[in-house]
């Protein structure tokens, strides 16, 4: 973790000297102003490539769901407790409405409720989007390409198809985070592609994951996921 400080310092370091040195000797050389701000955005490029390969170290490490708080931005903290809330409370009519990648947090959430699961006392949402195992774990072990930077957004993609957007990252000022709520729609457009394709409903395909996933560990996947799971 030290390392990773030290690095993101000193390259957060180079970001705003560069951004100084625009401001006292470029400013009437647009030339000498359009260089300077591509050296900020190779270092900020940089910077995003460490902050990627240490989110994916700590997932794979399997390290505490609050240690990662680091790494994503406070509107998915955020959107995190409204989901988890609407896994304690939503009916099904109400889940219908969401988008997929919701649909399948809160089931998946009920799912580990309601067979008694958890491994972690709190920031369970957390957990089960992105600590290991969790929805975005498989993900973390592709090949990716090269991370590429607008301004304050950050992006990358696998290396196949390294121009076609799978994870948002957005810069804070200090440090790049990862935008969950942006990255999920990405991650899991591919199996809204089958809910068409078979007609289902996006409960059916969410239950049909879990299925999938789940069929050596719990006994049965059913509709009663649907609904919150009764407190005992």
């Amino acid at each position: 973790m030290h390392s990773f400080k030290n690095k993101s310092f000193a390259a957060i370091l180079l970001v705003f000297a560069f951004l100084f040195s625009a401001c006292a000797a470029t400013s009437d050389n647009p030339d000498a102003s359009a260089k300077t701000y591509s050296q900020v955005q190779e270092n900020k490029q940089m910077l995003l490539e460490q902050s990627f390969a240490s989110f994916r170290d700590y997932v794979n490490r399997d390290m505490p769901p609050e240690s990662l708080f680091v790494f994503i931005t406070d509107t998915s903290r955020y959107w995190m407790d409204t989901l988890e809330l609407a896994a304690q409370t939503e009916s099904l009519n109400l889940l219908e409405e969401r988008p997929f990648h919701e649909v399948l947090a809160i089931i998946t959430y009920r799912l580990y409720e309601k067979e008694k699961m958890w491994t972690v006392p709190e920031n369970r949402m957390l957990f089960i989007m992105i600590s290991k195992n969790g929805i975005l774990w498989k993900l973390t072990d592709q090949d990716f390409g090269p991370a590429e930077v607008r301004n304050d957004r950050g992006t990358v993609g696998l290396s196949i198809t390294p121009k076609i957007p799978l994870m948002i990252f957005t810069w804070d000022d200090l440090s790049w985070r990862l935008n969950l709520r942006e990255t999920m729609p990405l991650v899991m457009r591919g199996f809204e592609t089958i809910a068409i394709k078979k007609n289902w409903t996006k409960t059916q395909l969410a239950l049909d994951i879990l299925e999938k996933e789940f069929r050596y560990d719990v006994l049965t996947i059913d509709d009663s996921l649907l609904w919150p799971i009764p407190a005992i």
